[in-house]
């Protein structure tokens, strides 16, 4: 008899001052897609969008991408507010994980599929939030 895998969902951030891209993935398959992108207003995300998505979803755990950014001190500051008013709302495990050139990454995917078409910032950011997830999976699932 073949062993079934136990399966959670996992919804990823690609956190912003502008944009906050989000994934959705199963940790039985490492893999992720791209959900939606959130516009940040005075670097506040939309929180009522936010619950909404969290409702219906019903992640079993949020992983928030940490650009490590030494240069940056007011992303960091708001990654960390972003973090703990995450942990505060939802009560849901949250994953930190060093994600410091996946928009680089989803930039370079993004131009690979797309030649010379125009990219837009907000599926950019999505498809950064995917690149975010399943690197998390990659090494969650090396650690088990």
């Amino acid at each position: 008899m073949l062993e079934q895998r136990h399966s959670e969902l996992v919804m990823g951030f690609d956190f912003g001052l502008r944009r906050t891209g989000v994934a959705i993935g199963l940790t039985a398959i490492g893999r992720a897609r791209p959900l939606i992108t959130l516009q940040l207003r005075q670097g506040t995300p939309d929180w009522v969008q936010l619950t909404a998505l969290i409702e219906e979803w019903q992640p079993h755990s949020l992983v928030v991408g940490n650009p490590n950014s030494l240069n940056n001190k007011n992303l960091m500051d708001r990654l960390v507010w972003f973090t703990k008013e995450l942990q505060r709302r939802y009560a849901l495990p949250i994953h930190l994980i060093d994600e410091q050139y996946s928009s680089l990454e989803a930039g370079y995917m993004l131009k690979q599929n797309n030649h010379h078409k125009r990219i837009s910032k907000e599926k950019l950011d999505k498809i950064a939030a995917v690149l975010i997830l399943e690197s998390w999976f990659c090494e969650n699932n090396s650690t088990k």
